[in-house]
């Protein structure tokens, strides 16, 4: 019987952490590699100790957009290795389309073509986006990817063009399309305060005296998972025979709406709730000026996702999960909790 390896790129990212960690606790025998670039070495030597994976993380510098991923020992590791787990990219919505392309794209072409002389093979898990969807509107499936639409921005162009190489690859894949992860919901921790969270600084930061406003933006509301949800769904379908070829919407099936996520998170931070809802169209101007970061502090990036008008079925991902009993939480459950911990921190 052949040990388990997983092979990770994207290390030590917020997700890739999170995986790791889960996978190696699922199975006590596992172990794993880390692709990580020199410049992120010391960081990621730094995680492996805080999380005293040191006797069963090995972590080997190398580079995506080279062949061989620049390993110097790859074809060694290439007899080994059961599991790859691909999550390395570049997540910055303003990124701009060279260096995006570059790193997602090409990148994501030689780790498919590191991964096919694996002899011992078993999944290949590739870390996509919901956002794959770009300008699309309504019910968006699972088993749907190109359908002729454009994008919001470099990073979710880059990110469709990569899963589409990934599926048109003879390789045994699961992909997965993650909506907007935040910290746990339980405890609220997050090493990274991006996304909602800069909404959430915009609303803590509104004098006393300034009444606040709410958007009536989006008609399918903003799309927003925890991470303990993520990390649990990824790790039981990245290694479940039944999710061969597949892709899943990583995603809460019932999203809060933008007018419920501002009153909920006005009355967490200790705010008067906001006097009146902002007209779409005005909102839709403000989204789309150059000097809405300026002003607010929210790229207008972010604030794109408060003004999307699809939803994402996941009807593959909750009925393979449901196995597991693993649901998604409910934003309202624990929107309060996220608020705590970017307060204390």
């Amino acid at each position: 019987m052949v040990d388990t390896l997983h092979f990770f790129t994207g290390f030590p990212g917020f997700l890739t952490t999170h995986l790791m960690g889960g996978l190696l606790e699922k199975d006590p025998h596992a172990r794993a590699i880390a692709l990580v670039e020199q410049r992120a070495l010391e960081s990621a030597k730094k995680k492996l100790e805080e999380e005293q994976w040191e006797d069963r993380v090995e972590l080997r510098v190398g580079d995506i957009t080279q062949d061989m991923l620049a390993l110097k020992d790859g074809a060694e590791l290439q007899e080994k290795i059961t599991h790859v787990w691909h999550l390395a990219a570049i997540y910055d919505l303003a990124v701009g389309e060279e260096i995006a392309h570059l790193v997602n794209v090409e990148g994501t072409k030689n780790v498919i073509k590191f991964t096919k002389n694996l002899p011992e093979l078993v999944r290949f898990n590739y870390i996509s986006t919901c956002y794959v969807a770009g300008e699309r509107e309504g019910l968006i499936f699972e088993d749907e990817l190109d359908e002729g639409q454009s994008h919001n921005n470099f990073y979710e162009s880059t990110k469709f063009l990569a899963e589409k190489e990934v599926q048109a690859s003879d390789l045994p894949y699961t992909i997965f399309r993650p909506a907007i992860i935040v910290g746990d919901s339980k405890s609220g921790k997050t090493e990274k305060f991006d996304g909602p969270y800069y909404l959430f600084k915009l609303l803590n930061d509104l004098p006393s005296w300034l009444p606040s406003f709410n958007v009536r933006s989006g008609t399918t509301g903003v799309n927003i998972i925890p991470i303990d949800f993520a990390r649990d769904a990824i790790v039981a379908l990245g290694t479940d025979q039944n999710a061969d070829r597949m892709v899943f919407h990583i995603c809460d099936p019932n999203p809060m709406l933008p007018t419920d996520i501002i009153a909920l998170s006005l009355s967490s931070l200790g705010k008067k709730p906001a006097i009146a809802s902002l007209p779409n169209s005005i909102f839709k101007i403000a989204s789309e000026s150059k000097n809405v970061e300026k002003f607010t502090g929210v790229p207008k990036e972010v604030l794109n996702y408060f003004n999307y008008n699809a939803a994402y079925d996941a009807s593959n991902a909750t009925q393979l999960l449901g196995q597991y009993g693993i649901t998604c939480p409910h934003l309202s459950t624990y929107l309060a909790t996220l608020i705590d911990y970017y307060e204390t921190h």
